[in-house]
């Protein structure tokens, strides 16, 4: 990676590496999501850890971690939107993207894809847009997000449906401990994930302070 930085061409070079690893392990991802492809970065010890409600598999693809697997395809995503001129590979590719990081089942993973597709598209070309129609083109891509959305959540099985819903149920329980309004559940109930990580935001925050 040094190397690469030293490089007048080296940044680029990065992007481009980075977005074709992140396309294959999305690919991957999308089938070991669909049960076409083992989980060939976890352990047997750990395949339960990635089995979600409904007979879902969490995808990890070349990862070990689900979360982290979104997290690399976002930033590919990422990668792509900065490109200046947007051709029909890059748009493959971005569906391709995200697709991978929904088969990750994560939820920060969807919110960060969602806001790099609203808000960091590709420019279209050296010319400056202004404000208005900055504002316009935003517009038109949260109504588009919002109705493929709505349709590929309607077109869900409902054991998927039900896991979306509670994962972001709890993705609410957690903003409300964040915001005073709930308190996290204490660890010897049932607490969830999203709970978790804001009472331990929550204690960071307390211990920096």
């Amino acid at each position: 990676v040094t190397a690469l930085m030293l490089s007048e061409d080296g940044p680029r070079l990065f992007c481009r590496i980075w977005i074709l690893l992140a396309t294959l392990s999305a690919a991957l991802a999308i089938l070991q999501f669909l049960h076409l492809m083992p989980l060939v970065t976890v352990p047997a010890s750990a395949l339960d850890a990635r089995q979600a409600t409904g007979g879902l598999t969490r995808a990890t693809g070349l990862k070990y971690d689900p979360n982290f697997e979104a997290a690399i395809l976002d930033v590919g995503l990422a990668f792509i939107s900065l490109r200046t001129k947007s051709s029909l590979r890059d748009t493959a590719a971005k569906f391709l993207l995200v697709a991978g990081v929904f088969a990750t089942l994560s939820r920060m993973g969807v919110i960060i894809a969602v806001v790099v597709l609203i808000l960091g598209v590709n420019r279209g070309g050296p010319r400056k847009r202004g404000i208005a129609d900055t504002v316009v083109r935003v517009l038109f891509r949260v109504a588009v997000l919002v109705l493929v959305g709505f349709l590929v959540y309607s077109s869900m099985p409902d054991a998927l449906k039900v896991y979306v819903q509670a994962r972001f149920q709890d993705l609410g329980n957690a903003f409300s401990v964040l915001t005073g309004h709930q308190i996290a559940s204490v660890p010897d109930t049932n607490i969830t994930s999203g709970e978790q990580r804001a009472g331990l935001f929550q204690a960071g925050l307390q211990v920096a302070s």
